[in-house]
């Protein structure tokens, strides 16, 4: 599927905004003092697989499963801090707003 030019150039601006939805994530244990050891590790690795998915999709705007992966990966954020158990954290509402986001960027 080609598409036209200002659609790419609509898509390209709004994977820049997930990718630094992504490089927050990858700064946000530090910035917020993290005191739970998976809640960081899991913002780290999420955190650079946003900012991997959101550099591909830019790159090639023609591409969609990388913001498929994305609004996983927003899923991820919403439902992880209750699969490790650290819901009514700060990281709980970093991550759920973070997850939110990113899902209604992918649908947009």
């Amino acid at each position: 599927m080609v598409i036209d030019k200002h659609r790419a150039r609509e898509v390209r601006r709004l994977h820049v905004f997930s990718a630094f939805i992504g490089l927050w994530m990858i700064v946000a244990p530090f910035v917020l003092h993290y005191g739970h050891t998976v809640a960081t590790v899991n913002e780290l690795l999420a955190g650079l697989a946003i900012a991997t998915l959101s550099y591909l999709r830019w790159r090639s705007p023609d591409n969609t499963w990388p913001s498929w992966a994305l609004a996983g990966a927003g899923l991820w954020l919403v439902f992880s801090p209750f699969i490790f158990g650290y819901s009514h954290t700060a990281t709980y509402w970093n991550e759920l707003l973070a997850g939110i986001v990113l899902i209604v960027l992918m649908f947009s």
